[in-house]
């Protein structure tokens, strides 16, 4: 399986549909004034952590915004009920035949808009050309067997 930011920002709108059918969801776009309610996803920020071997980690930042139906009179009401569901349905996404853990999840309210803010970690591995020592006997880097050159 090859990973890809793409696929996992399509599979967070998916979860995102599937459980707010009335609610539009838009990928890293400018936001725009709109009168229905609608989740922006954004990425926020990604790490890489080099790992043992030939792997490395991503740490990938996202921030999904939720902007309540506008002249609607309980989108306050609305707001933390959307981010208790928003709890329950990112713990996991669905990423190919896998699920993917959410980390460090949480949300805040800024300007009448819902903030809910995860981190996905992804360990992955990627092909070594370096060749490998056959052995110590046929290996002339340049050490005796003082140390010394």
């Amino acid at each position: 399986m090859t990973f890809t930011l793409d696929k996992l920002i399509e599979s967070i709108a998916e979860v995102l549909k599937e459980h707010f059918p009335n609610t539009q969801v838009s990928v890293n776009q400018d936001q725009q004034e709109s009168e229905a309610s609608e989740f922006c996803i954004f990425y926020t920020d990604v790490e890489i952590e080099s790992r043992i071997g030939s792997r490395l980690m991503k740490k990938i930042g996202f921030d999904v915004v939720y902007k309540a139906e506008k002249n609607s009179g309980d989108t306050f009401d609305l707001r933390p009920s959307v981010a208790d569901k928003l709890d329950f349905i990112l713990e996991f996404i669905p990423y190919e035949a896998a699920k993917l853990r959410t980390y460090n999840r949480s949300f805040k309210i800024v300007n009448g808009e819902l903030h809910y803010e995860f981190t996905v970690k992804v360990t992955m591995s990627y092909q070594n050309d370096t060749p490998m020592i056959e052995s110590l006997e046929s290996y002339r880097g340049g050490v005796n067997q003082n140390g010394f050159k």
